[in-house]
């Protein structure tokens, strides 16, 4: 069976290049799932000014220091952003492009739970909120799951370490942090239910199940090799 994350041998010769930009979306399936909540809380530090920018040479640094680009590949990657030509780009869109492309259907479970536990619509989570879901009803979907406990310590740990809003998280972070969760989750309606269950969301619209033969954006995808 092929690793999920290499192409078949007589793809490889034919497609050693990844785009420098997909090569960052890949990291999100082998550098753990607080990746892309690191990342982005990294990049988001460096607008000390708070006006939602980064700059060319500072995006191409923290590339750099954490060894996930070379000079070229950073600069070919904040180029796609740079939509002026002047050397900075929107935090957020520059982060949103970061995240390796899932399917409707896990994206509107993930959208959905951020909104719901957005409480004071303000952009920040609380904790505790989070904690109390993970308590509650996703403990009684999962049923005797032995690892439920250690798992939510875990994920708790993750999102509190480094956080800017103490006993917070932004809409982004936990929207960052379940989208690597996604990714690592092979059964997609599976994901997807067991957010809406924990959050206590309704059913998705029928037009986002996917059947058996149409599961086109699973975990166990090849890495990105063209951008659309």
């Amino acid at each position: 069976m092929n690793s999920p994350l290499r192409l078949p041998k007589e793809e490889e010769k034919l497609k050693e290049y990844i785009a420098p930009l997909n090569k960052l979306r890949n990291y999100s399936y082998t550098n753990g799932i607080d990746f892309l909540l690191d990342l982005g809380r990294r990049l988001r530090r460096l607008d000390k000014e708070k006006k939602n920018f980064i700059y060319r040479g500072d995006f191409i640094t923290l590339m750099r220091e954490m060894d996930l680009l070379n000079e070229s590949e950073a600069a070919e990657t904040f180029m796609e952003c740079d939509y002026t030509n002047k050397g900075f780009a929107t935090l957020d869109q520059l982060i949103q492009r970061f995240r390796y492309p899932i399917s409707p259907l896990r994206k509107r479970a993930i959208e959905d739970a951020v909104t719901k536990a957005d409480l004071n619509f303000d952009g920040l989570i609380p904790l505790d909120y989070l904690e109390e879901i993970w308590d509650g009803t996703v403990q009684d979907y999962l049923g005797d799951d032995k690892n439920a406990e250690e798992r939510k310590a875990t994920f708790l740990e993750i999102l509190r370490n480094d956080a800017e809003h103490k006993g917070y998280v932004t809409a982004e972070e936990l929207t960052n942090f379940l989208w690597v969760q996604s990714l690592i989750t092979e059964d997609e309606v599976d994901f997807a239910l067991t957010v809406r269950q924990a959050f206590n969301l309704d059913a998705p619209p029928s037009d986002l199940i996917l059947g058996p033969d149409d599961r086109r954006f699973t975990a166990n995808l090849p890495p990105i090799v063209d951008e659309d």
